[in-house]
């Protein structure tokens, strides 16, 4: 019963983090098969540390997004904890954004998988860039894609 309650409320995974953050192990200390019931009922194939990743990470609404992308471009960045050029693409990625005032949006692409499906994702890092609602980069994977895509559309800050 306490499982079920738990996969329909992700506010009280979200406690439940938060007490664990506090210095209480709560969640740690939670039966594998508890955690493991949890994520089956999500139908993910993930570890506790992602179950944290999920519970943290804002949804991307793409439709919203591209509605901002007539402000400004809207870079989607697919990535994966596990992802070692993820992890040195993500601060070049945040410079730039701050350099060229373009909206950096993350997507975990374990967590958002039907947005990844949406935007043919095939692997990680994955860019897409967005302005005046179209797509602009597609399928990009390093940071000088980024800025010759900026370049062509003519985006500066």
């Amino acid at each position: 019963q306490l499982e079920d309650h738990i996969v329909r409320n992700r506010q009280l995974i979200r406690c439940t983090v938060n007490i664990m953050e506090k210095g209480e192990n709560f969640l740690r200390n939670m039966s594998h098969s508890l955690i493991f019931a949890i994520l089956t009922k999500f139908e993910k194939t993930f570890m506790l540390d992602d179950l944290i990743t999920w519970v943290r990470h804002e949804e991307i609404d793409l439709e919203a997004a591209k509605a901002r992308s007539f402000e400004k471009p809207v870079l989607i960045d697919f990535y994966s904890d596990t992802c070692m050029p993820c992890k040195v693409l993500a601060p070049q990625l945040e410079k730039l954004a701050e350099e060229r005032g373009f909206e950096l949006l993350k997507a975990y692409s374990k967590i958002e998988p039907s947005l990844a499906g949406a935007l043919s994702v095939r692997g990680v890092p994955f860019l897409v860039l967005y302005h005046k609602g179209e797509i602009v980069l597609d399928a990009g994977r390093m940071v000088g894609e980024v800025e010759v895509a900026l370049d062509k559309i003519e985006w500066k800050k």
